[in-house]
């Protein structure tokens, strides 16, 4: 990498406040938190190797060259086929020694299913807030918790930069399966294509929906109609709609619960009865795929609902879209990236159409 290049990526990072940081799902008005995660998302960008190199790297080893291959196949179908923004990301790769390019923390009210939100410049108020290290995360979930809300924490492995540099690929990407990979990259290519400021639900359902709906046009495409690439991928859909369904039916139930003015000591008492039957039913459904397999684990409060619910709770309404468009999904991208993007109020937009 030219040394012109790195001070340029400095300039454009840090002088946007650290909005790398900021797409990590980090907001925060504390200018030391900007400029701390501002200057480790360039510390990655400073490592990054050019992937079509290392895919013909003799030292490379066999599965991670599958994966990247994988990852310049789908980049190239999603914006071929797809009609998602042509950019350089996924073009370089960062190496890693950890699990998790970042760490994400969400909180919420105990007696209320709304987000707890951070502001941050150019993108708006967000429901979560990401750091680089695992023990500031920690830390920020504790301090969440010492104010009486409950608190979330999670590892991501994918992030997008909206366009300011090129998304490179971190090497906790290589480490899924095929299927897994290809949602990821779909779905981070679609925010660089379509992205409101301030819609969070908005920006991550559309994604997700692109991503894991692209995701099995490409494996169709790539690998085959009846392929075990494709399998996993509809057993993930299928998996998904159940757990769906669970976290659905429970935050209705909490909804109803949180609005009837109970005492607060019994109001919690019953939402903690409510998570515990959520569980039970969790644990006696037959997942297929080993994500799902691992509910056991989850640790489920408002913030995991909330958190859940910015990424899937609209997913019905994508899918009647997309039927009313044919089932054609470069059209489905191209209506709500020079359509809905563009409407003073998306949501209720959406709304209407699939009325």
């Amino acid at each position: 990498m030219k040394l012109v290049s790195t001070r340029k990526t400095v300039s454009r990072l840090l002088g946007s406040l650290g909005l790398g940081a900021t797409l990590l799902g980090a907001s925060g008005c504390s200018l030391g938190y900007l400029l701390q995660q501002g200057q480790g998302q360039v510390g990655l960008l400073m490592r990054r190797e050019p992937v079509d190199r290392l895919i013909d790297d003799p030292e490379v080893d066999e599965r991670t060259r599958d994966r990247l291959v994988l990852v310049t196949e789908a980049k190239a179908f999603a914006e071929n086929q797809l009609g998602l923004k042509k950019s350089d990301s996924y073009t370089r790769l960062v190496r890693l020694d950890r699990d998790a390019v970042s760490y994400v923390v969400a909180g919420a009210p105990k007696d209320k299913l709304e987000p707890h939100l951070w502001w941050f410049p150019l993108v708006g108020h967000v429901p979560y807030k990401g750091y680089f290290a695992r023990a500031d995360a920690e830390r920020e979930k504790a301090q969440l918790e010492a104010r009486g809300l409950d608190a979330y924490l999670r590892g991501v492995s994918a992030f997008s930069l909206l366009g300011i540099v090129p998304d490179p690929l971190y090497s906790p990407m290589l480490k899924a399966s095929r299927a897994s990979l290809a949602s990821v990259i779909i779905h981070e290519l679609t925010h660089g294509t379509t992205f409101l400021a301030g819609k969070p639900s908005f920006n991550e359902g559309f994604a997700t929906y692109v991503g894991d709906t692209g995701a099995k046009l490409f494996l169709a495409s790539r690998f085959g109609p009846g392929s075990p690439e494709l399998r996993e991928a509809e057993a993930a859909g299928r998996d998904q709609a159940r757990f769906s369904a669970v976290l659905g039916a429970l935050s209705s139930d909490l909804e109803a619960l949180y609005a009837q003015g109970l005492e607060r000591p019994e109001t919690l008492a019953k939402r903690d009865a409510r998570f515990a039957e959520a569980r039970q039913t969790l644990s006696g459904i037959g997942f297929e795929t080993d994500g799902y397999r691992q509910v056991d684990r989850l640790v489920l409060n408002n913030a995991y609902l909330v958190t859940f619910r910015t990424y899937h709770g609209n997913m019905r309404r994508f899918e009647q879209v997309h039927q009313r468009l044919g089932g054609d999904l470069r059209g489905f991208v191209a209506f709500f990236r020079d359509r809905v993007a563009k409407e003073k109020d998306p949501e209720a937009f959406l709304d209407d159409y699939v009325k």
